[in-house]
């Protein structure tokens, strides 16, 4: 993770925080937070993928394509 990534997202948690927050609250936010950020790496994984998986049919095609010509 880069380190302006990890800035911004402990800027925005302890955003979220206030003097008297408890600690469970506070771990309630970070659990959310860690939840969000491991959706938003799924959705990231599962497009990578489809990118790739295209890329690889373009590439096939053009293979195909060179061999017939």
């Amino acid at each position: 993770m880069k380190a302006s990534v990890l800035k911004r997202f402990l800027g925005k948690l302890s955003e979220q925080f206030r003097p008297g927050d408890s600690l469970t609250h506070r771990v309630t936010l970070l659990e959310d937070e860690v939840e969000h950020l491991s959706r938003l790496n799924r959705k990231l994984a599962f497009q990578v993928e489809i990118l790739l998986s295209r890329q690889s049919k373009d590439n096939e095609e053009k293979t195909f394509k060179k061999r017939i010509a």
